[in-house]
């Protein structure tokens, strides 16, 4: 988990941030090449659907490709969490946050994410497999999530279990 406390300037600090922010540079100026980069939140169930497909997808094809068992891949899983998000999309405070990573008009990075208290916790995450997927567009959203998560006051941005170097590099 990454402790948020003091902002994102704090953040960067603690976690080598100059890398960071060079790198997010480099990799706005590699995705800009492919079109627009709009970050998303759901805000509404069509949202919620249209994010949780995709994501659905990517990570249908990453599991396959790595030959591992896709626990999103039955449907009443996919109902499960296509009415979690959805039915807290529009709240003031949603307790359940989906974001994407869209360039293009493509979506290419989507997380998922449950709010305790003031902790945001990362409950999964996937990225498109095309042409964009060397410019580390899971990375890049992660960079504007945890800095979205300073602005809104949050205490923790945790990753969840799991040993990765995104984690690693972030905590």
């Amino acid at each position: 988990a990454v402790d948020l406390s003091g902002g994102f300037d704090a953040v960067l600090t603690r976690t080598h941030g100059s890398k960071k922010k060079k790198k997010h540079r480099y990799q706005t100026r590699r995705l800009q090449t492919a079109g627009e980069i709009r970050l998303l939140a759901a805000k509404t169930p069509v949202d919620t659907l249209r994010m949780l497909d995709a994501f659905f997808d990517m990570k249908s094809a990453r599991l396959k490709r790595l030959g591992v068992a896709n626990v999103f891949g039955p449907r009443d899983v996919q109902a499960f969490f296509k009415d979690l998000f959805a039915g807290s999309a529009s709240d003031q405070e949603p307790a359940f946050i989906l974001n994407a990573l869209e360039v293009g008009g493509e979506l290419r990075a989507i997380t998922g994410s449950s709010r305790s208290g003031n902790r945001l916790i990362c409950d999964f995450a996937a990225i498109a497999n095309d042409e964009l997927t060397g410019s580390s567009p899971g990375d890049y959203l992660f960079f504007e999530n945890i800095s979205a998560a300073c602005r809104d006051g949050l205490a923790v941005y945790d990753f969840g279990v799991g040993d990765e170097p995104y984690k690693r590099s972030w905590c």
